[in-house]
């Protein structure tokens, strides 16, 4: 009755769906397909009508919230689809999820939400790890850096984990990977020429993302403060992890 899809790409998805033997081979009329992976407004458009040729409803549902939420099924779901569906549905979106929000009665909805958190996530990136590599230039206590920070008005569960990850070291298996947060800024960046909307500080994210997919891509979101350690010759790290 209900399928979800959480892969990476909307060629991924169009796989799962349509290729021989995908599920649109097996499934019967009316059923539903809950789609999370962030793939584009358009993209999830696109899949939704041609599913709908053969009665397969697609309701959008682009998540956040990183590996901590998957575990503690406390992600925040952007919901995009038919009322009806999204009520069927309720049940399981109250299992994986903490916050749902229905963004609107058709699919790509929920991605479209979803672009301006990929906005947010490339901003705050960005700033956490200039803080970092300029507290560290500086000659800085790090570790004090971050108490005032986790306790200002810049505070944020971002700024917490990131800044502690690239204090300890940690750039693999920490969290969300650096190509996720890549493909995420991208798709923002296409809706926002789309709608003529200038994202002047998204777009500097989006190349300093870009940069450090290109050296780092397998490495984690904050793997961009690497950048900005080769760039003032300084690491961000304890004292005792300089030489790493």
């Amino acid at each position: 009755d209900i399928v979800i899809i959480m892969v990476v790409t909307a060629a991924q998805v169009r796989s799962v769906m349509f290729d021989e033997n995908g599920l649109m081979s097996t499934m019967k009329p009316g059923t539903i397909v809950i789609v999370t992976s962030t793939v584009g407004d358009r993209a999830m458009r696109q899949i939704a009508e041609e599913a709908a040729l053969k009665n397969i409803h697609v309701i959008d549902c682009a998540v956040t919230g990183g590996q901590l939420g998957a575990k503690n099924g406390a992600l925040a779901l952007m919901i995009g689809g038919a009322p009806e569906d999204i009520e069927y549905c309720r049940g399981v979106f109250e299992v994986i999820g903490g916050t749902i929000a229905v963004a609107g009665d058709t699919p790509g909805m929920g991605q479209s939400v979803k672009n301006c958190n990929g906005i947010m996530s490339a901003l705050n990136t960005v700033a956490i790890c200039e803080t970092m590599a300029f507290a560290a230039k500086a000659g800085l206590n790090l570790e004090v850096v971050m108490e005032v920070l986790n306790n200002g008005t810049c505070a944020s569960p971002m700024f917490k984990n990131y800044s502690q990850k690239i204090l300890d070291n940690i750039f693999v298996g920490g969290g969300a990977q650096l190509k996720l947060l890549y493909k995420d800024t991208e798709l923002a960046m296409e809706m926002a020429t789309r709608l003529g909307v200038p994202l002047y500080g998204t777009a500097v994210c989006n190349q300093v993302i870009h940069a450090a997919m290109a050296k780092y891509p397998e490495e984690d979101c904050w793997a961009p403060v690497h950048i900005y350690e080769e760039i003032t010759g300084v690491k961000a790290r304890r004292a005792q992890k300089d030489s790493e």
